[in-house]
């Protein structure tokens, strides 16, 4: 299992040290509210790729998320798992919880409700899969991977979708949005987090960043 936490360049000295501790960082975020379900981060997940090792995976993802969501303001707690046992050996994917609050060079601001669109899903689907296809020729392998859905290119399948182990929706409700809608549990997925590593699914391969 690989866990970073990344925050922007200009955050405070005391969000640097809270970024070490992921416990911490996320007791900081929740300080900051006043509502009991109020929404604290939201979660996405990706695919990584079968064809790399894991200290390749490990930096696509990391540069890609930078790229994509902490040099907008966003902090970024980075979990990769490996597959559980008895699973496909492929279904290796990248975790990231980001914050909804901006990091400042004050602290954390205000909350951007921009980051919950749907287009910054898309955004973010379309622009993996560009820099996951430039690894893949960079490293010898033809590109795969594509953005659009199954309909905008004309092939009769059902999709599927990878489901991590917070949000379990049904097909209907996977149809309907590209993301869990409202509040998310971070110590659930803090807990779950910790499970996988304490039951031996998943740090085989992968070095734990201190």
């Amino acid at each position: 299992m690989y866990e970073t936490i990344l925050i922007p360049g200009d955050s405070p000295n005391w969000l640097e040290e809270m970024s070490k501790d992921r416990e911490a960082l996320w007791s900081a975020v929740e300080k900051r509210e006043i509502r009991k379900d109020a929404q604290l981060a939201r979660e996405l997940d990706f695919g990584l790729l079968e064809e790399l090792n894991d200290e390749q995976n490990i930096a696509l993802f990391v540069s890609f998320v930078q790229r994509q969501f902490v040099d907008k303001g966003m902090v970024a707690d980075i979990t990769i798992h490996e597959p559980p046992k008895g699973g496909d050996e492929k279904n290796i994917h990248g975790h990231t919880l980001l914050t909804m609050r901006e990091a400042t060079p004050s602290g954390f601001g205000l909350k951007v409700r921009a980051w919950n669109d749907r287009s910054l899903i898309r955004d973010a689907r379309e622009a993996w899969c560009r820099e996951a296809n430039r690894c893949l020729e960079q490293n010898g392998f033809e590109p795969r991977l594509d953005h659009r859905s199954y309909k905008e290119r004309n092939i009769e399948k059902e999709p599927t979708r990878y489901q991590g182990p917070t949000y379990r929706r049904s097909k209907e409700q996977s149809k309907e949005c590209d993301a869990p809608k409202g509040p998310i549990d971070v110590w659930q997925l803090l807990r779950e987090a910790i499970a996988k590593e304490s039951d031996g699914r998943d740090n085989k391969g992968i070095e734990h960043e201190k």
